[in-house]
Formats: C-alpha cells, sequence, structure tokens
C-alpha cells in the first residue's frame, strides 16, 4: 500500500510540473501574440501612411505638369507632409520616419517609405528583444484617364490653329475675328500641357499658357453663329433620358453621377435654357462667394474649401473635337474634360464666364481604350 502511495504520489507531483510547464508555454506563447499583434498593427499603420503619402505626392502631377520645374519639389513636399499627418500606434510620424522619398518625374511616379526603427515590446524581451523595426513602403502615380464623374452640362469645342481669321497671329479669338472651323485649312490636336509644344487645344503652348486663362464662353441662341471656340453648348450626360431645363440646372448645382466618356454620344439640349444656366451658376458662386483668382499669386485665393480644388465653383467641362461644330449638331462625343473656375454667367450676352486650369480628376474605364490629354486619376502602383 505504501509503495502504491508513494507511485501515485510521484504521478501526480510529475502531472503538477508538466501542467505548470505547459501553463507557463501557453502564458509565453500568448503573451508573444500579443507582441505580434501590436506589430502587425504598427505595420499597417505604416502601410496606411505610406500609401496616403504616395497618392498626395502624385497628386502634384495633377496640379502641375510634368514640365513645369516645380513639380518634383512640391511632390516630394506633399508626401512628406501627408506621410507625417498620420501616425503609427498613435504616434505620429515624425520626419525621420520618412525614410525615402523617389520622384520619377517621367512616369509621373512617387514612392514613400515610412518606417519606424524601434517599436518597442512587452513580453518578448523576456526572450531578450527589446525592440523590433517596422517599415512600408507604396508607390502611385498620376495617369491620363478615360472619363470623369461630376462633369457639368458644359459641352466647349476645343481651340484649333486658325489661319486666315487670326489676324493678329495670338492664336486667340479676339473681337472683331469670326473664326470657322475648317478641316483641311485649320488644323486641331488635343492639348497636353505635359507635353506643351504638341497640340492646339486648350492646355498648348500655342496661346501662351493657358492656365488661368480667362474665358468667355457664349451659349447660341439661333441669333449667335455656331461657330468659333468661344462658345459651349448644354448637353445631357444621361444618354437613355436625357435632361429637360430643370434636371440641367440640377446637373450643374449638384454632382452628376453619371459617367462621361470618350466614346459615348451625348444628346445636346435643343433649346437653349439660358435661365437654367444662370441660376445653376449663381448657386454654385454663392456657395463659395469670396473664392477669386488673384493675377499676383496665378492661384485662386479667398475660398472657403480648405483646397481651392475642393470649392463648388472649379467644375469639370466636357471639351470636343471642333470638327463637330454646325447648326446642325445634335449630339457630341468628348475626348477630353478640362478643369474651370466659374466666375459667373451674364444673362445680358449669355456669356458663361471663368478661368481654364489643368487637370481635371477622372476615373478609368477598363473597356474605354481613350484617354484624355487633360484629366488624370491617382493610382497605387505598388
Amino acid at each position: 500500500m505504501d509503495k502504491e502511495r508513494k507511485a501515485r504520489g510521484r504521478t501526480r507531483g510529475a502531472a503538477l510540473v508538466l501542467a505548470a510547464f505547459g501553463l507557463v508555454m501557453i502564458s509565453a506563447v500568448g503573451a508573444l501574440a500579443i507582441d505580434l499583434a501590436m506589430l502587425y498593427k504598427a505595420r499597417g499603420d505604416a502601410q496606411r501612411a505610406a500609401e496616403a503619402a504616395a497618392l498626395a505626392g502624385a497628386s502634384a502631377f495633377v496640379d502641375y505638369a510634368v514640365v513645369d520645374p516645380v513639380v518634383s519639389d512640391s511632390a516630394d513636399a506633399r508626401a512628406r507632409r501627408y506621410a507625417e499627418s498620420n501616425a503609427i500606434l498613435a504616434q505620429a510620424v515624425s520626419p525621420a520616419e520618412v525614410q525615402d522619398v523617389q520622384v520619377v518625374v517621367d512616369s509621373q511616379k512617387v514612392r514613400v517609405k515610412v518606417g519606424r526603427p524601434k517599436i518597442g515590446t512587452w513580453f518578448a524581451r523576456l526572450l531578450g528583444v527589446d525592440s523590433v523595426a517596422i517599415g512600408a513602403s507604396a508607390a502611385a502615380v498620376a495617369e491620363h484617364a478615360g472619363n470623369g464623374k461630376c462633369v457639368k452640362p458644359f459641352a466647349v469645342p476645343d481651340t484649333w490653329d486658325e489661319g486666315a481669321q487670326d489676324a493678329n497671329g495670338d492664336n486667340l479669338e479676339n473681337g472683331g475675328e469670326v473664326w470657322s472651323y475648317t478641316p483641311g485649312d485649320d488644323t486641331y490636336a488635343p492639348g497636353n500641357p505635359d507635353e506643351p509644344l504638341t497640340g492646339s487645344g486648350y492646355g498648348s503652348a500655342l496661346r501662351g499658357t493657358d492656365y488661368g486663362r480667362q474665358v468667355g464662353l457664349i451659349l447660341p441662341d439661333g441669333v449667335i453663329p455656331i461657330t468659333g471656340p468661344n462658345q459651349f453648348r448644354p448637353f445631357s450626360a444621361d444618354i437613355v433620358t436625357p435632361y429637360n431645363a430643370a434636371e440641367y440646372q440640377q446637373a450643374i448645382e449638384s454632382c452628376d453621377q453619371n459617367d462621361v466618356n470618350f466614346t459615348d454620344s451625348y444628346p445636346l439640349l435643343s433649346a437653349p435654357p439660358a435661365a437654367e444656366t444662370q441660376q445653376g451658376v449663381d448657386s454654385l458662386v454663392s456657395m463659395d462667394p469670396g473664392a477669386h483668382w488673384d493675377n499676383l499669386t496665378q492661384t485662386i485665393q479667398g475660398s472657403s474649401a480648405p483646397d481651392w480644388r475642393a470649392s463648388p465653383r472649379v467644375v469639370k467641362i466636357g471639351l470636343f473635337d471642333p470638327g463637330q461644330l454646325g447648326p446642325a449638331q445634335t449630339q457630341v462625343v468628348f475626348n477630353n474634360l478640362g478643369m474651370m473656375f466659374l466666375e459667373g454667367f451674364d444673362p445680358a450676352t449669355n456669356t458663361l464666364t471663368g478661368r481654364i486650369f489643368y487637370f481635371a480628376s477622372g476615373t478609368d474605364d477598363p473597356g474605354d481604350p481613350l484617354h484624355g490629354t487633360l484629366v488624370k486619376r491617382l493610382r497605387l502602383v505598388e
């Protein structure tokens, strides 16, 4: 009996030792899991910071052309600023933790690496690991896009090189000049600020710089001839059920979610809705009345929006090949989207006044191979 009791005692003792050892191991594994979860969270924070920074950096290629000498510095500064506006484990990213910013101008790409050299551990230090370094990288590009949303219902003929009627040779339709696009005599190609020596349309160097250029676009009313580039035509982004006058005004005042692409034909409104144009434009101007063009700084100043691009007065317009112009024009196919700062609509002259900028933001449709030279989207590529 005594031998049996001693044997059972030894068995219980061994089991307790094994149980205690197992409990320690389970606790250790659980403790390490807590550290691993923390490090995983830190790595995710760093990745989000790098992605936000890369997209912000690439946005410089939307504000500036590739050939603009300030684009590289602007991309670098934006990337660093946005990286530092993020946090890793609730602690702001420091300037030193933005470990690398690469701006590849030719490909309009920005690559950012964000890392923290020491993330303190809780339980791994029991194994001699006091801290772990984490890091993440991302790259984004600005690329020409094939369509866009929130396009205002203004169809504008792109500009061309008018020979005989351009009396002073400034490549602008001035007072006293009556331009009329004549294929064969006149030449047209879309402008591209990234390659300013090509094309004749908005954004080309043919007329000097278009950035911030004030334009007055006339709404034809049956009396004003449909000839030159200084005009616009109301259109419907809804192809199936074209706008009536009230829906046209609503499309001016709000964001129309219909895609505007470069393959579909969009119906023009048959009756010139001057009153609805005025009311719609007045509504947008009233949303940001202090915004104005500043000749000294060559920028939009006084906007209530944190970024002037977010002002409701900064809108996208559709641009089309002037070869479509004519009194029989009932539909339009766009080949570009432009960006315009609305200054107002004068009902006395049916003139929409604003300033031209580049580039407009867009999206991409995998089924649409056509891209505009004045519309870009931002995309993460790494």
